[in-house]
């Protein structure tokens, strides 16, 4: 989750929050290469001054806009799913939540991906959370297996497969910022079922 210390105004708070977004949508449209602070500055509305005085260097910036994709996807999507009782319940809302969120939130998953193409050394938030993201799967469809809800197969390798089924959207959106989702979620969901199910 993304870190702000407790002592920040709302008003920097707000602020803050303002620079993470223009700095998605910098290079998200531009490029991560091309997305210096003068260009996040020109988007967010500010000087450059103003985005080292909140996060100090770039950096430190993209960390807290990679942390802040995460926390929006927990948000978003974990509440929904933890909410959630069924083993087809938790299932069915991981799929299809994660999808909206890569339709919706295009700037951040596109920008994301273009951070982690990129090598950054923050790459490391990205590496973390999906490997916490494919075990929450596994546990789910373990969970479904012990209830006799989903047939017998190996949790671990399927949850992989899931895993990358939902990220192949988020490149699909990298190599085209327009393109519609919902065919491609649609089958990916019905493949799925069709694979897990007895």
């Amino acid at each position: 989750m993304s870190e702000i210390p407790p002592q920040l105004t709302a008003i920097e708070r707000t602020r803050r929050a303002q620079i993470i977004e223009a700095t998605a949508v910098c290079i998200a449209a531009n490029g991560y290469s091309a997305s210096s602070l003068a260009a996040i500055a020109k988007q967010a509305g500010v000087s450059k001054g103003v985005i080292l005085y909140h996060f100090g260097s770039k950096d430190t910036l993209i960390e807290e806009v990679l942390k802040h994709v995460y926390m929006l996807a927990d948000a978003e999507v974990g509440t929904r799913v933890r909410a959630q009782t069924t083993p087809k319940g938790l299932l069915d809302v991981f799929i299809s939540e994660s999808f909206v969120f890569i339709s919706e939130r295009r700037d951040y998953v596109i920008a994301l991906l273009l951070i982690l193409a990129d090598g950054h050394g923050a790459s490391r938030i990205v590496h973390g959370q999906v490997q916490s993201s494919t075990q929450d799967l596994k546990d789910i469809l373990e969970y479904g297996q012990r209830e006799g809800v989903f047939r017998a197969f190996d949790a671990g390798e399927v949850a992989k497969m899931i895993r990358t089924l939902i990220d192949v959207a988020s490149y699909t959106l990298r190599d085209d910022p327009a393109a519609d989702l919902s065919a491609y979620a649609r089958e990916a969901r019905a493949f799925i079922q069709a694979a897990i199910y007895p």
